[in-house]
């Protein structure tokens, strides 16, 4: 691919705002730049300065015949690829040097049809087979009682009982939980890795004493061991070498931060892999959490307190992004209301 040095000084001045000023994570950043990128192999050296209203259509065509290892990308793709790459053009021309050369009227060409927006913002829920007895089987199956077995039974059962975000549970210092109360305080200002930097407070939630139990078991082999209370909540595993022997093992804790998504993905999947049962990312414990959450949940302050426990400020995020009612069980609702309230 052919690079535009200009264009690589303003991505990069653009990288800046999005991670200052817009205040948006580096994963979101990540996903805006892929877009960028996306935009600059189209360009092929091309200046933005160049940017027309035939430079937009020709890119809305080329990204709606894109592929990705041989299958037609998603509608989704193309509407957030549109947009970001609409988003930065916007910045581009309000800035020194740019403002005489892209104009907004030939930006709003970047604009998706119709049919591509609604197919982009109007997804099916996703649906997991993952049920609460696979939990309850994934900690069961930790049969050793070494430090590493303790934190990932703890790890499992903090995911089914609060929803937590894979983020925030890396991020969490020992001093954010009080296990008497079975409250955790995601505080950013503590290094917790919240959404939107909100500080948010969690309660255990009670599903089974077999997951409320390895949390407390946890908690309480780290606080007898007094340890500082900035220490992380869920260490990475400590390496050490093994005795009279080239090898090295790892059945203790160490006092770093896990990486969220990479060590926490392999803690799973190897806990899977254990008692042979497919592997379920982090965040599809947070669906399950809130599926089995709306089978008890039934006023509208029992749906809210729900709602902020997973540090949603709008109860319609929660209902909408991870609340699904299927079709048997919309049959079997609509069924038992009482009908003889509207006669």
């Amino acid at each position: 691919m052919k690079t535009n040095d200009d264009n690589e000084i303003q991505k990069k001045k653009y990288q800046a705002y999005l991670k200052g000023p817009r205040r948006f994570s580096s994963k979101t950043v990540d996903k805006k730049m892929q877009s960028l990128y996306r935009f600059d192999d189209f360009l092929k050296g091309k200046s933005y300065k160049e940017f027309n209203q035939k430079t937009a259509r020709e890119f809305q065509s080329s990204i709606c015949k894109l592929t990705f290892r041989g299958t037609r990308v998603s509608a989704r793709t193309i509407y957030q690829t549109l947009q970001d790459v609409k988003d930065f053009l916007i910045w581009l021309s309000m800035r020194p040097g740019y403002k005489s050369k892209v104009h907004y009227d030939h930006i709003e060409y970047l604009n998706p049809s119709r049919e591509i927006k609604r197919k982009a913002l109007n997804r099916s829920p996703r649906m997991y087979p993952m049920s609460l007895n696979y939990v309850k089987k994934l900690v069961l199956g930790i049969r050793g009682d070494s430090e590493l077995d303790r934190r990932d039974r703890a790890i499992i059962s903090i995911l089914i009982c609060t929803g937590i975000r894979v983020e925030a549970l890396a991020t969490l210092p020992l001093c954010c939980i009080d296990i008497q109360n079975r409250l955790i305080d995601q505080d950013p200002a503590k290094g917790v890795k919240t959404k939107f930097q909100s500080r948010i407070t969690t309660r255990i939630l009670p599903i089974d004493s077999i997951f409320t139990e390895a949390i407390r078991e946890w908690v309480m082999f780290l606080v007898n061991r007094n340890l500082d209370s900035m220490h992380p909540l869920f260490p990475k595993a400590a390496i050490t070498h093994q005795q009279e022997s080239f090898s090295f093992i790892n059945n203790s804790v160490s006092d770093r931060f896990l990486k969220a998504n990479s060590q926490i993905s392999r803690i799973l999947k190897n806990r899977c892999a254990e008692i042979g049962e497919k592997y379920y990312s982090a965040h599809t414990f947070r669906h399950l959490h809130v599926r089995l959450m709306e089978k008890i949940a039934k006023k509208p302050e029992q749906l809210k307190a729900l709602s902020q426990n997973l540090g949603h400020k709008n109860l319609m995020t929660t209902l909408s992004n991870y609340g699904y009612i299927s079709e048997a069980d919309q049959i079997e609702i609509l069924e038992n209301l009482d009908w003889g309230e509207v006669r």
